[in-house]
């Protein structure tokens, strides 16, 4: 839905910029200016994508091995 989109744009927005977030930022302002709950309220519906906006965000945390893929 719309709200889902504007906050997935935020995250976007604000890793670009930060270079990373904090999956504690996603129920804090600007986070919670769409809905007070922040990230589980907005994807109080879909855990599914709830759970994948997670993974990726931890993913993101995960060093990059030099040299695994030579």
């Amino acid at each position: 839905n719309s709200d889902q989109l504007t906050f997935l744009s935020m995250v976007q927005n604000h890793i670009v910029k930060n270079g990373g977030i904090e999956i504690e930022s996603l129920y804090q302002a600007p986070f919670t200016m769409i809905k007070s709950g922040g990230i589980d309220e907005v994807f109080q519906d879909d855990d599914i994508i709830l759970n994948e906006v997670f993974s990726i965000i931890n993913d993101m945390k995960k060093p990059v091995l030099k040299g695994m893929h030579e």
